[in-house]
């Protein structure tokens, strides 16, 4: 599970835990869906976030 921690509690375990979770994840959903799109010759493909990158908050 992935707990919102201060940079410096933050160890590197965790922040490639959360590369992983939420980067990498798009990443290899989007290029799984390339070759039905391609053969289709359409699609669109939407990801969606939250909204906390918007916005700093002390201590996160």
């Amino acid at each position: 599970m992935l707990f919102k921690k201060k940079l410096i509690d933050t160890i590197e375990r965790g922040w490639a835990q959360t590369i992983n979770t939420k980067l990498k994840v798009t990443f290899l959903c989007t290029k799984a869906i390339f070759p039905y799109m391609i053969s289709n010759r359409s699609g669109v493909i939407i990801n969606i976030s939250s909204g906390d990158g918007n916005v700093g908050f002390e201590n996160l």
